[in-house]
């Protein structure tokens, strides 16, 4: 990739019209991490060059390390998720803050390892989404009940395997007798 020649038109300022309430536009970049270090200098080039005043821009990083110590330096806020919870907690926080949102868009870039962004992928939609989606309200209900049942089965359970003990020694010293 070479550097803009100065007649480069992707370098003219663009009239933009005025997002409705002052709100700006919140962008989320999410940082490939590993190897893949021109994808990172590529996502620095982009989230620096983002005009600060239109655009709340951060980056969600699947791991620390110099891409992210680089950004932070340069004043992007970079969140770190270690794992589906991390990226949880991150939501909850945003759907406080902006009063709810009835979307989520994740957007996709061909430049992280493809073999990562499905892992990715397969990891938020297994343990992220089902918690905004509450498709697992009812599994949750039945664990917590079960959880707080657990003496009481465990009572009965102790009781069962006593009486079939008991019914066991029972049967076999009725047998002796009838043998013996």
């Amino acid at each position: 990739m070479s550097a803009p020649v100065p007649w480069d038109p992707c370098l003219a300022p663009v009239d933009r019209p005025n997002i409705p309430g002052g709100r700006r536009i919140r962008v989320v970049e999410v940082l490939a991490t590993g190897t893949n270090g021109g994808a990172q200098e590529h996502l620095y080039s982009l989230v620096t060059r983002m005009d600060a005043t239109r655009y709340d821009v951060s980056v969600v990083a699947l791991s620390a390390g110099s891409a992210v110590r680089k950004l932070q330096r340069a004043g992007v806020a970079v969140l770190v998720i270690d794992d589906p919870d991390d990226a949880i907690a991150q939501l909850e926080r945003l759907e406080k803050q902006s009063g709810g949102f009835g979307c989520f868009l994740h957007m996709a870039h061909n430049w992280a390892d493809w073999a990562e962004t499905k892992r990715s992928y397969e990891l938020f939609a297994r343990y992220v989404m089902p918690r905004f989606q509450q498709t697992n309200r009812n599994r949750e209900a039945s664990m917590a009940w079960a959880a707080e049942n657990r003496p009481t089965f465990i009572g009965a359970m102790g009781n069962a395997i006593n009486q079939e003990i008991q019914r066991h020694v029972s049967e076999q010293q009725t047998k002796k007798k009838k043998t013996g």
